[in-house]
């Protein structure tokens, strides 16, 4: 393998030389699964990337009101105000359910955004223009240095989960784009031997784990290749990850302390190693299309139109999977001593981060949460990607289908989105938990309450607020009252204004 694993063209099959000259790329001729080669004509520009904000961004600012509050989104904006309110950064973040405190970057986040704005609809557009188009800039950075099959991209950019999470403040949705960057850049310093990109793809690594623990599988699989891939140069780069992880220990010194001491007394189930946890690593290729949806919107995301683009997305599994293998068996061709291009690097770092996830979820049993791939999403995305631009390259005709599949993956869940808009929308919501009634209608009734006397008791018949109720008092606490309460009640009942369960408007009733 090539010290630097930079190779700009790759070795063919019984000759003695690296070929450049080829605008393939120099493609082994032996499969079109052994490179996806890099032509010129995929090479991305303006347009591209004004494609991809386009289908990111679009969807993200329609109705933003219509967004989730929950749970930890809550408290997540409730630790920023208070500490923004102290004069302080905060120290920890959330905790997560097993036990463990996460880290406080997602909170300073949301402390400088309080600072411009405490309107939580216009933080829900902040964060979906921050986070959306940092994807954006993302796929196209990744298209740019490996000079995979640029269309491809677009498919990623579409997927209704990163909508979703665009859309939610929360910690770990920040992980989509902090384990992007962190894999990017590492790309562009095997490329070019940057050593301010390696220097920002470590920084980016440690503000992962400052967000979720989850980013260790990324941080591994980096730390690895450059050790493996760059061993003759590890003790003269050793300076750069050492010197960016004592800049974030000290920024987070008081959250590493609290983590450490509390080690020993998180609870047994912290520690539950399980088969079904290194499967359910495999199946990260969800956040890249349409399938589970009905994890956030219950059962109509399992009908007519969104099921249709389902059943077509669940391609994109066999193509992740199709993906791993091209990666394993060039990783092991470069250990033989194949020499190794860019798009090598960027599938074994990517394979390694599953593998690492498949240890880290077998460990301790994190399962059936889509968010579990946060942190990963980019890994799957790049192996399916290695996979469909080797399908492309490998006949004209194979590109033309290969085309028109991610025309139509795009076109669907871009439609998948309209239609969750517009549904969601009308309904105000959803009354499962995982969703749940939209801000806006959150915000209607926080504005209801405000008329009635505070001693008033409010009884909740709507299964959110019985198991969260702090939501609502978090909204009043950003959203400035405007009148004093002027009707008396002795107690005030919040329930779903309609007998259908897929309707999550609410209504007050005064008792």
């Amino acid at each position: 393998m090539d010290p630097g694993g930079v190779t700009p063209g790759l070795r063919r099959r019984g000759s003695g030389s690296c070929h450049t000259g080829s605008s393939e790329g120099g493609i082994d001729e032996e499969s079109p699964l052994d490179d996806p080669g890099r032509p010129r004509a995929d090479t991305p520009g303006l347009a591209f990337l004004v494609a991809l904000l386009a289908i990111v961004l679009v969807p993200a600012v329609i109705f933003p009101g219509d967004a989730p509050f929950i749970n930890d989104d809550a408290w997540l904006l409730l630790n920023a105000l208070q500490a923004n309110e102290a004069g302080r950064l905060a120290v920890l973040g959330l905790k997560g359910t097993k036990g463990l405190a996460y880290g406080p970057v997602p909170t300073w986040l949301y402390q400088g955004l309080l600072l411009a704005t405490r309107d939580p609809v216009k933080l829900v557009v902040a964060h979906a223009v921050l986070l959306g188009g940092a994807l954006a800039v993302a796929i196209h950075g990744l298209a740019r240095v490996t000079g995979l099959w640029k269309w491809f991209g677009l498919v990623l950019a579409a997927s209704p989960y990163l909508w979703f999470y665009n859309r939610l403040l929360w910690d770990n949705t920040l992980n989509l784009a902090f384990t992007a960057f962190a894999f990017l850049l590492y790309l562009v310093f095997l490329s070019r031997g940057s050593r301010l990109a390696l220097a920002g793809s470590m920084t980016l690594g440690g503000l992962s784990l400052l967000t979720h623990m989850m980013g260790l599988a990324m941080t591994v699989a980096i730390l690895g290749h450059l050790v493996i891939v760059r061993r003759r140069d590890v003790l003269r780069l050793a300076w750069i990850p050492l010197l960016v992880g004592a800049v974030l220990l000290g920024a987070a010194g008081s959250y590493w302390r609290v983590a450490w001491d509390s080690r020993n007394s998180l609870p047994a189930y912290a520690w539950n190693p399980s088969l079904r946890g290194a499967l359910f690593a495999l199946t990260g290729p969800r956040l890249l299309g349409a399938t589970g949806l009905d994890y956030f919107y219950g059962a109509r995301a399992g009908t007519s139109f969104p099921l249709a683009v389902a059943w077509l997305s669940a391609v994109l599994y066999p193509l992740t999977w199709a993906g791993m293998a091209v990666a394993a068996r060039r990783a092991w061709q470069g250990i033989k001593g194949r020499s190794a291009g860019i798009i090598d690097s960027a599938g074994t770092v990517a394979l390694g981060t599953v593998l690492a996830q498949v240890a880290l979820d077998a460990l301790v049993d994190a399962t059936g949460h889509p968010h579990y791939h946060n942190a990963t999403w980019i890994a799957h995305a790049v192996l399916a990607w290695i996979a469909v631009s080797a399908f492309a390259r490998w006949r004209p005709a194979a590109r033309v289908v290969a085309a028109a599949v991610a025309a139509g993956l795009v076109t669907g869940m871009v439609g998948v989105d309209a239609w969750l808009l517009a549904d969601l929308h009308r309904t105000g919501g959803t009354r499962d938990i995982h969703y749940g009634a939209t801000m806006a209608e959150q915000l209607r009734l926080v504005d209801e309450l405000r008329r009635f006397s505070e001693g008033a008791e409010v009884i909740a018949e709507v299964k959110q607020f019985q198991l969260f109720p702090h939501p609502l008092g978090v909204l009043g606490k950003l959203v400035p009252r405007t009148a004093p309460p002027s009707v008396e009640a002795r107690a005030l009942i919040i329930r779903h204004a309609s007998p259908d369960p897929e309707d999550a408007h609410l209504e007050l009733v005064v008792r």
